[in-house]
């Protein structure tokens, strides 16, 4: 089965924000969120899909 996901990016001045939805037959449905804070160190992308958590190191 093939799912249509839709992502989309919220730049800002010092984040991205990501969110993943699936489009269904009822409506659109967000499925997962994340971040990135160039504030942070080490610089990492923070991932929640569902009750997961997940914390991802990234190379600048």
């Amino acid at each position: 089965m093939s799912q249509k996901l839709l992502l989309t990016f919220n730049a800002g001045s010092s984040t991205v924000k990501i969110a993943i939805f699936a489009r269904e037959p009822e409506g659109t449905k967000r499925v997962g969120k994340g971040v990135i804070d160039f504030r942070a160190e080490p610089l990492t992308f923070h991932l929640v899909e569902g009750p997961q958590v997940f914390d991802v190191p990234l190379k600048a």
